[in-house]
């Protein structure tokens, strides 16, 4: 089959769509699909050669942080670039600029519509807008239902999403598959010398608990929570240290608020890291953190149960879907009082935690194997 994506945001910028888009063509390839990425762009996309991806035209805001993609002025060449492609499935990945392009395109060339529900938007937009109306709730809502219910299908990544979307309109049949894990760098096992190599580099005691983040620096992430957390955890625990993993707009702010905690000597901003690095950042760490209520479903999720670390999240359809109170992690409140009590009770109790995770749940195999069947039902 070819099956072409359309997509508004993509590598260079580093995000969950991102990379749940990247692992789902690369899961297709293998079992001999082919795939046509239409993305932004970010003008140092540096594209791998193995790929095929159409960089439609955009307003560059913070060249590899955000692009904005303008398919109207882009329409012939896009439209030309899909008809030497045949694709026999359209999926795209929001319900708008792209999206909306993706959807067009497919209802006039009578080719089968699939959705992927990526991000709480009502949830999202808080973050940036002031009004929380039962209008605007309603009108976000509104237009994610109605353009769910032009598609053929709408792919959610957890059943609680499924059951959020139809709660809120959505008639379109909905079918659940999470986004895949990289098994060959998650099921590596890392030598002590490793890790001691690691904690070296990064200046890391011995005695140091190590409390991790791995995500994109922005306000939507709720990252504010953490170092407010990390304030009250370093009453109890002094040789304590945060790693910060990842890039965003709002670095350069976070860090002067860490400054301005006097916490500061504890967190190390390491930015974006390789993704075959990851797995030892996960190993090194005695928990995971994860503030964010706007994912909806949290590859990060995943990646710290697959490294058998226990964490410590804010209650959201993503956090409860994944984390199972006081087994494989603690649930908090969206307070740092109450996530600092977590992560204090868990740093003191971390033998009482137990995870059990499934890899080959989440294999390139399995998830491609699971779309692709579903991409042949509506030919």
């Amino acid at each position: 089959m070819n099956i072409v994506f359309f997509t508004n945001n993509f590598f260079p910028r580093v995000s969950g769509v991102a990379v749940s888009i990247d692992f789902l063509c690369r899961a297709l390839n293998e079992l001999g699909h082919r795939t046509l990425v239409f993305a932004p762009d970010y003008v140092n996309n540096n594209d791998r050669e193995d790929k095929f991806i159409y960089r439609a035209k955009s307003l560059n805001i913070i060249p590899s942080w955000l692009s904005v993609p303008l398919p109207m002025f882009d329409h012939t060449k896009i439209i030309n670039s899909l008809i030497e492609f045949n694709p026999d499935v359209v999926h795209v990945h929001h319900p708008f600029l792209m999206g909306k392009t993706g959807m067009r395109l497919a209802h006039s060339n009578n080719i089968p519509l699939v959705f992927t529900y990526h991000t709480l938007y009502y949830e999202y937009l808080l973050n940036y807008f002031s009004s929380n109306s039962q209008v605007f709730e309603k009108a976000i809502y509104k237009r994610i239902a109605d353009f769910s219910n032009q598609c053929n299908l709408v792919i959610a990544p957890t059943k609680q999403i499924k059951q959020y979307l139809s709660h809120f309109g959505v008639e379109t049949q909905i079918e659940v598959v999470p986004t895949g894990i990289d098994l060959h760098i998650f099921n590596k096992d890392y030598q002590p010398s490793e890790l001691d190599k690691i904690r070296s580099e990064l200046k890391i005691n011995s005695s140091d608990k190590v409390l991790l983040f791995v995500g994109r620096m922005a306000r939507e992430k709720n990252v504010s929570l953490l170092l407010e957390a990390l304030k009250e955890i370093l009453k109890r625990f002094v040789n304590l240290v945060l790693l910060m993993v990842g890039k965003g707009v709002q670095i350069r702010k976070l860090q002067r608020e860490a400054a301005r905690l006097n916490i500061d000597k504890n967190v190390i901003w390491m930015g974006f890291q390789e993704r075959n690095r990851l797995p030892l950042l996960y190993k090194l760490a005695d928990l995971f953190l994860f503030p964010s209520v706007t994912d909806t479903q949290g590859i990060v999720l995943y990646e710290a149960l697959a490294a058998s670390i226990p964490i410590i999240a804010v209650r959201s359809l993503a956090a409860e879907t994944i984390v199972d109170d006081r087994k494989n992690g603690l649930l908090s409140d969206d307070d740092p009082q109450d996530f600092a009590e977590k992560v204090t009770f868990a740093l003191e109790n971390l033998d009482s935690f137990e995870i059990n995770f499934s890899l080959e749940e989440f294999s390139s195999y399995t998830v491609g194997n699971k779309v692709s069947k579903l991409y042949e039902r509506l030919m």
